[in-house]
């Protein structure tokens, strides 16, 4: 009874407990050169340009796909995959009638 007491007790409070977390460039005390480089890199590129977003449409959907994904609030970028493997740098690598886009989103994956 003593347990099943304690457990609604500590169930009560569950909702006012937040989950938000501490960003990566808050966790150290003291200042750390691979935080002063994130924040130098976070300057001059999009947040998530490391790690992009990947979008799979049909082939025949490319362009009004790939303006939807342009559109979108929070994308600073997005582009098919060519051959050549540069963004933009040709025609689309279709692959089964699919095309893939890499939309770079502005804030980092933190």
């Amino acid at each position: 009874a003593v347990s099943l007491a304690a457990l609604l007790a500590c169930a009560a409070f569950a909702p006012t407990l937040s989950s938000k977390g501490v960003p990566l460039d808050e966790i150290f005390v003291n200042d750390t050169p691979s935080v002063a480089a994130q924040q130098t890199l976070a300057e001059h590129f999009p947040g998530g340009s490391g790690n992009p977003a990947v979008v799979i449409a049909e082939a025949g959907r490319l362009d009004p796909v790939l303006r939807a994904a342009r559109d979108t609030p929070g994308v600073a970028s997005a582009a098919p995959v060519t051959a050549s493997g540069r963004p933009g740098g040709g025609t689309p690598l279709v692959v089964d009638g699919r095309v893939r886009i890499d939309a770079t989103l502005q804030a980092p994956a933190d």
